[in-house]
């Protein structure tokens, strides 16, 4: 690295051999007026800092206020009627432009450990089963290859479901194999907001045991974990460690699976909401299962609405019906919709 000092003993010249060099100017008083960015074999890309403005080639960036700076952001709004993803701010700038605060949490030294932000992100998507939107949903709500919970457990609707639709479902049975369906797992920080929404059906009484349905739901998370880019790699190496807590935590067992030993002819099967830190230790706050309760056609969906998230981590949300002697077909309108403060 090459790097040349000027008279007010402040860097203005950085060389760093294979990735390009760096120019600051300074006013007399050293202030930084502008920082120009050379990468080997690319272009310039030069920012500029007039008092408390910044700017990126010929744009505004952010504006520095004493507390932290006002970010400026372009407002995003998409949806085809399945997934739909808004991104906003808090203020109105000129030329269609939105600004968002960013707070800086400092330390006794003043240097920044924490941003909090007033930008809204806002995701919504749609299961539907449908096979023409697989390559839209398997990633999403399954696992990579050839167990993805989406393909592995669609088969043509029942023909007492009048109610619905559409033409494919989600079987989830401990007879046919299956017994977690579509799920997704998702980086959450503390205050995000979820909701999700599930239609079911199933033809009738069954008969329930108390066969435990942990284990399907743990192997199922640590699938989800071992091929999910959201989650730090460093946790992929510690999935047993992650496996044994989990199969042995008490109060994960009775969020998980709060029916265990019910008597009842009502299929264990659910809608599910489980939250993690960032350690994958369960965090029970917030935590909860919806289960199925009417028989036939036309069952009121299972709804979780606005369900905040306690501490930074991850949410696995997930359809599952474990115990032999249930079938439930678990169906579109299975939304997992998000407003992340990132």
């Amino acid at each position: 690295m090459e790097k040349v000092i000027n008279f007010l003993d402040k860097p203005e010249f950085i060389r760093v051999s294979g990735k390009g060099t760096l120019q600051i100017i300074y006013d007399a008083d050293g202030n930084k007026l502008q920082r120009i960015f050379t990468p080997d074999g690319g272009n310039a890309k030069t920012t500029t800092y007039i008092n408390e403005f910044v700017y990126q080639g010929d744009s505004l960036s952010y504006i520095n206020f004493e507390e932290g700076r006002i970010r400026l952001l372009t407002p995003v709004s998409q949806n085809n009627g399945y997934d739909g993803l808004a991104i906003d701010g808090n203020i109105d700038l000129p030329n269609g432009k939105r600004g968002a605060f960013d707070y800086f949490i400092r330390d006794y030294q003043e240097n920044v450990r924490m941003i909090l932000t007033q930008e809204t992100h806002y995701g919504i998507n749609e299961a539907t089963m449908e096979p023409e939107r697989a390559g839209s949903e398997e990633p999403y709500f399954g696992q990579q290859g050839s167990s993805n919970e989406v393909a592995a457990t669609r088969i043509a609707k029942p023909g007492g479901w009048n109610a619905n639709t559409s033409s494919s479902v989600s079987k989830l049975s401990k007879l046919t194999g299956h017994t977690i369906g579509p799920n997704s797992l998702l980086k959450v920080m503390a205050g995000d907001v979820l909701s999700a929404k599930a239609d079911y059906y199933y033809p009738g009484p069954v008969t329930n045991n108390s066969n435990s349905q942990i284990a399907d739901i743990v192997t199922g998370l640590i699938q989800a974990i071992t091929g999910s880019p959201a989650v730090n790699p460093i946790v992929h190496g510690s999935t047993a460690n992650i496996s044994s807590d989990l199969n042995g935590s008490v109060p994960f067992a009775s969020l998980a699976d709060p029916d265990k030993n019910a008597t009842d002819n009502i299929p264990r099967a659910y809608l599910n909401i489980m939250f993690f830190n960032e350690r994958f230790e369960f965090v029970e706050e917030g935590s909860m299962a919806l289960r199925v309760s009417q028989p036939g056609d036309g069952a009121a969906p299972l709804v979780l609405s606005d369900i905040k998230a306690p501490k930074n981590g991850y949410v696995y949300i997930y359809l599952s019906n474990p115990p032999k002697g249930g079938q439930v077909k678990n169906d579109d309108a299975v939304y997992f919709p998000a407003r992340l403060l990132i």
